[in-house]
């Protein structure tokens, strides 16, 4: 505040010039961070600059590296060839390592950089490049080993190149696109080559050495799948590069072309590795990845040239922006303090101005000129003070007329206060100040400092138990606003307006003030029956005298929107919601006859009406007000739609019941209370006759079918249940009769049957008997002479069977001898087999002799020589004796094997003759036996003879008595027929099959149905159906019992 008096005291081209000096230091210091911004951002370009040749060549020595590796996985594949080059890449490497360090070394000192551990890294896979290198050239490792070991020191060399990035600010380039190329070629690139490198050595070794196991195919799939994801990151780099700058678009092509190779090599390795072509030698598989290698490197040599004049330019560009910058705001600068003058000069002459005109507004001339043209805050200010000349000067005129209005407020009836825009009551005509005195004590019961003599000057919130939300009203008011006060069982009605001038600046409010206690309390009056109205369940509607509805109570709306769907079927343009205000009359057909009914309504007046399927019952009375006067109507609406529904339901029911129908049955999802308890005891009703009758029905449907086996099985009461039993019982006693009439039609149809075919077999026998005797008397004769004859021939073959009996015991004799015989033979030859053995081992000897001989002979000499000749000839002489004593050994051997089979034959016919000896004995011995039975015979025939003519006389009677038996066991035998065929058509239990009657003559006619009357009930079908008992089908052969039955 204190600050705030000295400026107060200072002349305004002082606040001026200062307001310039303060506008001078706030535009040198955003100038000066901008500058160093620019510079910093120039600098960290630079910084750029100066690694992207040691990060390229550290991408170079990557690649070295992996050829290395590559070349190294051949020569311990075997390829020998490849150690010269093997060597001279080697060379490279090293060289590339220490290039690579006077480069950091450089970059150093040109950009003030700190490079010692990048320095460090470089000397550590300095070291580790000299292990590997030595392992390779004395093969001390396996080729998997030299394998990793160049992997990890591919890997120490990714570590570089981000460690490389970091220092010289690369991977924090601002720009999206270089950022992407940077990510592209120093990361995404090397790991693409360092997989395809993988790949490369793996496979070259695999074909070098003509065969892959699995565990290297696996090692290679696995190296095949570690290509996707550098694959993809790089082929996303070069990708967002060229859509974020056009200068890269043409590598996009090119790294495209990169990865469609790199597809074509993994298909390489699937055919000559894993489907094991082979056809391809170890330099041709290291040549075609090293062609897709060398693509990646030309690719990335090409993008480091763009990225190098990209970063350069934005070098360039950044120095001249600064420069245009800084000329721009030095421009500005001189521009502004220029037209901060004028301002001053011209705000400084407008404030002379306005003191002299304030100098004579205050001695009440309002004759000043004012320069109403300007259009900046002076000249609003003077067209300001012009207006507020105008005003003054009519305000004069309008205190007068106050005055008259003040005046006429006093004497008006209306109880008026006013508040100015503080809120406090600054005025009250006499009607107020005489309702605040007749209210005071009950406004003192909720306010008990409340004193009406004392309200001007108080704050007219102070009526209200929340004066700060009255105050807020008060503030946004614009308009009347409307505002019931309660206090201490008084009621008002505010009319409350704001007071604003013509500029529309609040100057307070005007409240008129209502007493409303006796018309509130009405209003809860009617509103406590329009709340009992609401909760009633009598569907109740009010209309007009112009029968227009105003009133609907909650279950007149939920019963009209119930039946909404139902009354828009005939009243297509009637809406549940939009029936308050319309005419009452629109329910009617004819509304004119409608109106003329409840213009003259006068009392109660009860009515039905139909609108499509809903049924109202409508009880309309007239409203009168106190004076008598017509000033509406109240209807009582009860939905009856259900009710006579029920009742239709219900005369549908029971015509169909007694037309027989029982099927017809009352909905009860749609009933409630009363009729839904009167639907569900008809519907039980019906159900328990329709199922008594059914069942009786279909007993005796059964009975007149012949099927005795049905009953009534369902449980009944009273009357249902008492023709239940009867039922049961008839059926019951039938089913005894039944049987026993069955069993006996059976028994007796049984022994006729059995009788009837006895006797005609047993005339049958007879006759055939009687001819047999006859046939047999005659060839008895025949036989005795036969038997006799059979004697004699009997006696002479017992003679010859003697004779042969001993001729055949003398033969078996010799077979015997013919044994003994052959044994003998056989004991003699093999004793000659033995000796012929002994002859020619004998023979054997010799010759072995003489070939010893021979020897001893050769060594004499000369004087051996004729011994050799005799030896010579006793060898010859060995040799043929042991080749004819071989013969003769192979004679005897077969002779041997012929007498033992001519032994076994002669056993054979021994047996044989043995056999034949004891047959002809029996036979000798049964001839003696036909002998004696032959001449037995002969006696026995005479005998027989007489018996058999004594049979013939005897059979010829039984024959015709036979025959007069069959004719009365056929007559029976056809009546049991007719009984049984009469009785089977009744089935008596579940497994009996009804049979159909038949007779030798006639079959019976199938009885006829009697119709009872047409219905489409199956109940009365049934009864349709049954056949008529009493007019049962008769012939001329039933008897008169049959019939009866």
């Amino acid at each position: 505040m204190n600050i705030l008096r000295v400026f107060d005291n200072i002349k305004l081209p002082i606040k001026m010039s200062i307001i310039g000096l303060l506008a001078l230091v706030g535009l040198a210091i955003p100038t000066y961070y901008y500058t160093q911004l620019s510079i910093s951002g120039q600098t960290s370009d630079k910084i750029e600059l100066l690694g992207i040749e040691p990060a390229s060549e550290v991408v170079a020595l990557k690649k070295l590296t992996a050829e290395h590796r590559g070349m190294s996985s051949r020569l311990f594949g075997g390829d020998r060839n490849v150690a010269g080059a093997l060597s001279s890449k080697a060379s490279e490497i090293t060289n590339q390592i220490s290039k690579l360090s006077d480069l950091v070394r450089a970059s150093a000192s040109e950009g003030d950089i700190a490079t010692n551990e990048l320095l460090s890294s470089l000397q550590a896979i300095e070291s580790e490049w000299k292990r590997v290198r030595a392992n390779v050239e004395s093969m001390s490792v396996s080729r998997a080993a030299s394998f990793q070991e160049h992997s990890d020191l591919i890997d120490q060399q990714d570590g570089l190149i981000s460690d490389m990035l970091k220092t010289y600010l690369l991977s924090y380039d601002p720009a999206a696109a270089s950022y992407h190329i940077i990510i592209a070629n120093y990361i995404n690139l090397p790991r693409l080559s360092n997989a395809l490198g993988k790949v490369r050595g793996a496979s070259s070794g695999a074909v070098a050495s003509g065969e892959a196991s699995n565990v290297q195919i696996s090692t290679i799939k696995g190296y095949l799948n570690g290509l996707s994801a550098p694959a993809r990151d790089f082929d996303y780099n070069m990708r967002s590069a060229a859509e974020a700058d056009v200068r890269f678009s043409s590598l996009r092509k090119k790294s495209e072309t990169i990865e469609s190779d790199v597809r074509k090599l993994e298909r390489l390795v699937e055919t000559q590795i894993f489907e094991g072509q082979f056809s391809y030698t170890a330099q041709q598989m290291f040549s075609e990845f090293s062609a897709v290698i060398n693509q990646l490197y030309t690719l990335h040599d090409e993008s480091i040239v763009i990225l190098r004049d990209v970063i350069e330019e934005r070098v360039e560009d950044a120095s001249a922006e600064r420069r245009t910058t800084l000329i721009i705001i030095g421009v500005l600068f001189l521009v502004s303090l220029s037209i901060g003058f004028v301002i001053v000069r011209s705000i400084t002459s407008s404030a002379g101005a306005l003191i002299q005109a304030f100098s004579k507004i205050s001695h009440q001339d309002y004759s000043s000129d004012f320069n109403t043209s300007r259009k900046d805050e002076m000249g609003i200010i003077e067209k300001s003070l012009a207006e507020l000349t105008v005003e003054l000067k009519e305000a004069a005129t309008i205190a007068i007329e106050a005055s008259k209005v003040k005046q006429a407020l006093d004497s008006s009836s209306m109880c008026f206060m006013m508040s100015n825009a503080n809120r406090e009551i600054v005025y009250m005509n006499e009607s107020v100040k005489k309702l605040m005195k007749e209210s005071e004590a009950a406004i003192k019961k909720d306010l008990p400092q409340f004193d009406a003599d004392t309200l001007i000057g108080t704050r007219i919130d102070s009526f209200h138990h929340n004066p700060k939300h009255q105050h807020a009203v008060l503030d946004q008011l614009t308009k009347t606003h409307e505002a019931r006060l309660d206090l201490g069982g008084k009621s008002f009605m505010l009319n409350i307006n704001p007071i604003r001038d013509e500029k529309g600046n609040d100057l307070g409010n005007s409240v008129e003030w209502l007493d409303m206690t006796e018309i509130f309390e009405e209003e809860k009056r009617v509103k406590r029956v329009l709340e009992a109205l609401d909760s009633s369940s009598t569907n109740i509607m009010i209309a007009n005298a112009e029968r227009e509805v105003i009133y609907m109570n909650r279950s007149m709306v939920d019963t009209m929107e119930e039946a909404e769907s139902d009354l828009r079927k005939v009243l297509p343009q009637f809406r549940a919601g939009d029936i308050m205000g319309k005419s009452m009359d629109r329910f009617h057909a004819n509304p004119n006859h409608q109106m003329g009914i409840l213009e003259g309504l006068k009392d109660t007046l009860i009515s039905e009406i139909k609108v499509g399927r809903r049924h109202f019952k409508l009880t309309a009375n007239p409203i009168y007000a106190e004076n008598g006067d017509r000033i509406g109507t109240v209807v009582e609406w009860l939905d009856r739609t259900n009710e006579v529904n029920a009742e239709i339901e219900i005369n549908d029911m029971v015509t169909a019941s007694l037309r027989g129908d029982f099927t017809k049955r009352i909905e009860e999802s749609d009933k409630e209370g009363f009729l839904k308890i009167v639907s569900e005891g008809l519907n039980e009703l019906i159900k328990t006759t329709e199922s008594g009758l059914n069942e009786v029905s279909n007993v005796l449907l059964a009975i007149s079918q012949g099927d005795l086996t049905k009953r009534i099985t369902s449980d009944y009461q009273g009357t249902f249940d008492d023709l239940k039993n009867y039922t049961n019982s008839t059926t019951e006693n039938l089913v005894n009769v039944i049987s026993k009439i069955r069993e006996a039609s059976d028994t007796i149809n049984n022994a006729s049957s059995e009788i009837a075919q006895g006797n005609a077999d047993l005339s049958t026998r007879t006759e055939q008997q009687a001819s047999s005797l006859e046939e047999t008397a005659s060839s008895m004769e025949e036989i005795t002479s036969t038997v006799r004859l059979n004697a004699e021939n009997a006696n002479q073959a017992n003679g010859l069977a003697s004779q042969a009996s001993q001729v055949a015991s003398n033969g078996g004799d010799l077979i015997q001898e013919v044994v003994v015989t052959m044994s003998s033979i056989n004991e003699s030859s093999q004793k000659i087999a033995d000796i012929i053995g002994v002859i020619d081992g004998i023979a054997f000897q010799t010759n072995i002799l003489a070939l010893n001989a021979a020897v001893e002979a050769a060594r004499a000499g000369e004087q051996g020589r004729g011994f050799a000749v005799v030896a010579s000839e006793v060898r010859t002489l060995a040799q043929r004796s042991a080749n004819a004593a071989k013969d003769i050994k192979d004679l005897i051997s077969d002779s041997v094997s012929k007498v033992e089979s001519g032994n076994s034959l002669v056993n054979q016919s021994g047996e044989t003759m043995k056999e034949i000896v004891t047959a002809i004995q029996r036979v000798n011995d049964i001839m003696s036996e036909i002998a004696a039975a032959s001449a037995e015979q002969a006696s026995g025939i005479d005998e027989v003879s007489k018996a058999v003519t004594q049979m013939d006389e005897m059979t010829q009677q039984n024959a015709a008595l036979v025959e007069e038996a069959a004719a009365a066991a056929e007559s029976m035998r056809t009546q049991a027929s007719e009984l049984t065929g009469r009785v089977g058509t009744f089935k008596l239990n579940e497994s009996d099959t009804p049979t159909t009657i038949k007779t030798e003559q006639t079959s019976k006619a199938a009885p006829k149905a009697t119709v009872i009357s047409p219905s489409a009930d199956p109940l009365s079908q049934q009864f349709a159906e049954l056949p008529s008992v009493m007019s049962s089908p008769s012939t001329d052969n039933e008897d008169d019992e049959w019939e009866s039955f």
